[in-house]
């Protein structure tokens, strides 16, 4: 029977799920909007999601598609789009298939890999063109931990529709955190558990061969880039890197914040959101 031993850097990154979820108190929204429940096929498979949608003189709005991070769900995105909701702007949040044990999508976790959130968020993509809601010329991706990986690496494919992305941490440490499992060799567990949150082979064997950054920098539209210098769980280098390989960002760092921005880190990190959506928003 083999020994579950997980690389060091692995536990770094996949601990503390309920830091990855994201989620914090969050102000109540200035203006009224309704949240409903919005179920997406992806290949026969089912994504849960929940769309707010602001109350507005506007036929057509904004629209942001929001993705979750590693070990969290679609409540995580609700301080955020509270947020868009004061602004105009409608949010879709979802569950990842097998990023939780709590996904109402799929809670398999073994078998997560970048190309499952890839696919999950491509279908959502999909279906966000045919909402007679939507201001097409303004449509955003936007992630946190996991959830920024999961829109970088899909937005290349999507550049004649998405204008703009906004990546909070984006864990990009999977590429070396998989590279230490796949080291291993035979040795490498069938599955490991970290935290209540199980992944398997598959993250592993999708992965080594998929050049993350390299998938990313293909999307030469604007990017807004925000880590904290203390985050514990994905090193602040990993978006420096980014950074560098990036076409057209507008890179910040929130001092001595960490994985999942609370109270002050959060309200700078959202300010910086605010005023990117809005130039973007202006900007034809």
């Amino acid at each position: 029977m083999k020994k579950k031993i997980v690389p060091v850097l692995l536990i770094a990154y996949l601990a503390l799920p309920g830091i990855l979820m994201g989620q914090a108190e969050y102000k109540e929204p200035l203006k009224s909007y309704t949240r409903t429940e919005l179920h997406i096929d992806n290949q026969g498979e089912d994504l849960y999601g929940e769309l707010y949608l602001p109350e507005t003189v506007d036929e057509k709005v904004p629209l942001v598609i929001l993705t979750n991070g590693l070990g969290g769900t679609c409540a995580g995105g609700e301080r955020y789009a509270t947020r868009f909701a004061d602004m105009g702007i409608a949010t879709y949040c979802y569950d990842l298939r097998f990023a939780s044990p709590n996904s109402r999508s799929n809670n398999d976790t073994t078998k997560l890999s970048p190309l499952t959130v890839q696919s999950d968020l491509q279908a959502i993509i999909n279906a966000s063109k045919t909402w007679d809601f939507v201001d097409t010329s303004n449509v955003f991706l936007m992630g946190y931990s996991l959830g920024g990986l999961t829109s970088a690496i899909t937005s290349p494919e999507n550049m004649d529709y998405i204008k703009a992305e906004i990546l909070f941490y984006p864990a990009f440490v999977i590429q070396d955190a998989v590279a230490e499992l796949y080291a291993m060799g035979d040795d490498m567990p069938e599955t490991f558990e970290i935290t209540g949150v199980t992944l398997g082979r598959n993250l592993v064997e999708a992965t080594v061969n998929y050049d993350l950054y390299a998938q990313a920098e293909k999307f030469t539209k604007d990017v807004l880039l925000i880590h904290g210098d203390a985050d514990p769980i994905v090193p602040i280098q990993y978006s420096e890197h980014l950074r560098d390989e990036l076409a057209s960002v507008e890179y910040h760092v929130i001092k001595d914040g960490v994985h999942s921005f609370q109270g002050e880190h959060f309200e700078q990190a959202m300010g910086y959101v605010e005023d990117f959506l809005l130039r973007e928003i202006n900007t034809i």
